[in-house]
């Protein structure tokens, strides 16, 4: 009889398993859209310069996440809960700012796309790409 208890607890643990790894997998392909990103804040007119910039076909999460799966799927989390706590309890500022953990992701996807092109381009003093390139792809 401990037998078959222990089966059907075995098959119960599977396939909430399976169904963490799906709905999970689901809400990454959903939250990779940028109309997801406009939707709950005041990211429109960042979206629309987007939309007409040479970075259109690339998603928001593709320059403002990490690129691994893990720390995506980490920082997603809760860097989305910050998100709902402020659209929902608190207040956003008219004027976003990034914050320097941002900033770095930012800058480390800017040299994982476009390294090759700056390979000869000495960037330092704590400067970040969009230090010069302000406008790309989102226009102030």
């Amino acid at each position: 009889m401990q037998q078959k208890s222990f089966i059907k607890l075995a098959v119960l643990v599977a396939s909430l398993l399976v169904f963490f790894v799906a709905s999970a997998g689901a809400a990454m392909k959903y939250t990779e859209r940028a109309q997801f990103c406009t939707s709950c804040h005041v990211m429109a007119p960042m979206f629309n310069s987007w939309g007409h910039s040479a970075h259109r076909q690339v998603s928001c999460n593709d320059c403002h996440a990490p690129a691994g799966k893990a720390e995506k799927l980490f920082f997603k989390a809760t860097s989305g809960l910050g998100h709902v706590y402020a659209n929902t309890l608190g207040e956003v500022p008219d004027n976003i700012r990034l914050k320097e953990k941002s900033a770095r992701i930012i800058q480390s996807n800017c040299l994982r796309c476009h390294g090759e092109l700056l390979k000869d381009t000495k960037i330092g003093g704590g400067k970040y790409c969009f230090d010069c390139h302000r406008d790309t792809p989102h226009r102030q």
